[in-house]
């Protein structure tokens, strides 16, 4: 117990204070550091935790989530903290590493996401909204920075940790929140900087092709073999001499070169020009197969993502005008309002935007049940995130 106190301690040590050393080496601050540091605090879950952890939408109001709740105060400060840095640099290198590249900060930024839901649907059913929109604001930041890594995998999981927040914690509370903090949630978003253009993906995962070709040139071709066993490239010898790697790369770089030109057009013009791309990639050469994105699902997944946004924040302007239905909001994917259906404890929008299995997205404002109020006095809430979300 001792010694997990000193670690413990060590660890504030390090976050809350800066060393002479790193001030002479003048290293900007990284953000990525103060998320390993929340990561190493957060520790193993019991079954029991993972019950409330692994569905914080879900999970019941009562004493267990309580303690869990502030057992992990430090690690969500620290996500507080990290959300104020703008830089963010995991250290991932895909030049050097291709296709065996490691991401492990992925797994473990769900985690620390979910935890962070499970805090703001503890301050949410106490009434105290300042503080559950913060802990709100600290994961959207955390998406924005997850997803600066550039690759397809870190961009899927960027999406789903914002996804989190706005079904998990953001939706539910909006009907119940006051406008003084539909306000201050308004405000943030407004502030929040738009995604990078897919187009970054793209040439990230263009690395590992060429990765690839400065394997060949350098000899590296049993190694390539190596990587690539049991897939059908060498199942069907595709790639057995460095001329038909070689001759695999050719096809592999035309491909995404116009990949490039597509991949940021508007979600309707997509959607035709990725079917034909789609079209030559399954006839082309096995290596080709393999390694080319499923960028579709990528683009979709994006949409998903920027429609929820949107249903998001037409549900905070309907609550703060005292409307009550969705005739003044407005669409994207469609040519009117979003579809609008009243709830016993909320309300529901419609988008015309469909999802790969065909039904239309939708965003449930439903009002969780909320703890009644007691006499204990509410936590001060962390400062104002001044950081880039």
């Amino acid at each position: 117990m001792k010694y997990t106190t000193r670690i413990m301690l060590f660890c504030l040590a390090v976050a809350f204070s800066g060393s002479a050393y790193s001030a002479q080496i003048e290293m900007p601050p990284n953000a990525a550091l103060r998320y390993w540091q929340a990561f190493s605090l957060m520790g193993e879950f019991s079954p029991e935790d993972h019950k409330l952890i692994d569905r914080p939408g879900e999970a019941a109001q009562g004493e267990q989530r309580t303690l869990l709740v502030e057992r992990l105060a430090l690690p969500l400060k620290l996500l507080h903290l990290a959300a104020s840095i703008p830089q963010c640099d995991w250290g991932t290198d895909w030049d050097q590493n291709g296709p065996g590249t490691l991401m492990p900060h992925l797994s473990k930024s769900r985690e620390l996401s979910r935890a962070a839901c499970l805090a703001a649907r503890e301050e949410f059913d106490k009434g105290h909204f300042d503080a559950g929109i913060q802990y709100a604001l600290d994961i959207l930041a955390l998406s924005r920075n997850v997803g600066k890594d550039d690759g397809m995998i870190s961009r899927l999981v960027a999406i789903s940790i914002e996804q989190i927040a706005i079904q998990t914690i953001l939706a539910p509370a909006i009907p119940r929140m006051h406008k003084k903090d539909l306000a201050k949630l308004q405000k943030a978003l407004d502030q929040c900087p738009p995604a990078p253009n897919l187009s970054t993906v793209i040439q990230s995962e263009r690395k590992i092709v060429t990765w690839s070709e400065r394997q060949v040139a350098s000899g590296g071709l049993a190694e390539l073999k190596k990587l690539f066993a049991g897939t059908e490239a060498t199942q069907t010898d595709a790639v057995s001499t460095p001329e038909m790697f070689k001759a695999a790369i050719t096809e592999m770089n035309a491909l995404f070169s116009d990949l490039e030109k597509i991949v940021d057009e508007p979600y309707k013009d997509f959607q035709i020009s990725a079917l034909a791309l789609e079209k030559r990639v399954a006839t082309a050469g096995p290596l080709t197969r393999l390694f080319f994105p499923t960028i579709s699902r990528v683009r979709t997944s994006v949409e998903r993502g920027a429609c929820n946004m949107a249903m998001l924040r037409a549900g905070i302007v309907m609550r703060l005008n005292g409307e009550t239905d969705a005739a003044n909001t407005v669409d994207p994917y469609g040519t009117g309002p979003f579809g609008y259906k009243a709830t016993p404890d909320g309300f529901e929008f419609t988008s015309a935007l469909l999802f790969t299995d065909g039904k239309p997205v939708k965003l449930d404002f439903h009002s969780a049940p909320m703890r009644p109020a007691t006499a204990v006095k509410p936590p001060k809430p962390p400062a104002e995130n001044q950081g880039e979300f």
